[in-house]
């Protein structure tokens, strides 16, 4: 009897390299048999981002655009300033320019199956089709306004009619399990049939593995020191 083929999604790893590796042994990782998706966010703020560059790049694992993986994109192409961190990450991990433009161009803004539906950040509960969120929606909100119908990426105060977007979700593909990151807080969320699974790694946090179809959570502890609360 074959064993059980797993898919194994990453919450946001921010250059902790060391813990994603402590995670894969934790997990039991097999690259032969399991599926392992990446929510994005590959880089910045923990310390060595070339090297957990280096190891998607060369591993090919899949990885959805992440707001910090556009942003260094868009450093590269020229969109915006090249700026230091990115010269940095570029020198470290030896890959050159038009090679890492290609790779991360590749980086899909979902992954849709039938049993899962996968984002870095959110999809917009105003539209009628997962693919109608805008990109930037996609890689950057958080809260959803019902009064103006609005994505919002951060909301410090919200009131009455400013909801986390997956609590007010259309109640639809009820059988997909929904995954998502880029909202860090110190416990996975399990809401209905959605799944947040940044719980700050690079904050000094954990870093977490949903693991589909058990629909359980594996995490490990940081090795980063604890910035604030979350």
């Amino acid at each position: 009897m074959s064993a059980k083929k797993r898919t194994l999604f990453v919450g946001d790893i921010h250059g902790c390299y060391n813990e994603l590796q402590e995670l894969l042994y934790k997990i039991a990782y097999k690259p032969a048999s399991d599926r392992l998706i990446s929510l994005g966010d590959l880089l910045h703020k923990g310390p060595m981002s070339a090297e957990v560059i280096k190891f998607f790049y060369n591993s090919k694992i899949e990885v959805i655009m992440g707001n910090h993986d556009w942003h260094f994109l868009q450093a590269l192409k020229g969109n915006i300033a090249m700026y230091k961190e990115a010269e940095n990450i570029m020198q470290l991990c030896g890959i050159p320019k038009n090679d890492m433009i290609k790779w991360l161009e590749e980086f899909p803004y979902y992954i849709k199956e039938q049993s899962f539906i996968a984002v870095h950040a959110c999809f917009d509960p105003s539209k009628k089709k997962y693919a109608q969120t805008s990109f930037q929606d996609m890689i950057n909100g958080r809260y959803f306004d019902l009064e103006t119908n609005t994505i919002l990426k951060f909301v410090k105060s919200p009131n009455t009619y400013q909801k986390p977007w997956y609590q007010v979700y259309p109640p639809k593909n009820t059988d997909r399990t929904v995954v998502f990151g880029h909202w860090a807080k110190p416990e996975p969320r399990f809401f209905k049939n959605f799944r947040c699974i940044d719980t700050g790694c690079c904050y000094g946090g954990r870093l977490s593995c949903l693991i589909l179809p058990d629909d359980i959570i594996i995490s490990v502890e940081s090795h980063q020191p604890k910035k604030f609360n979350y």
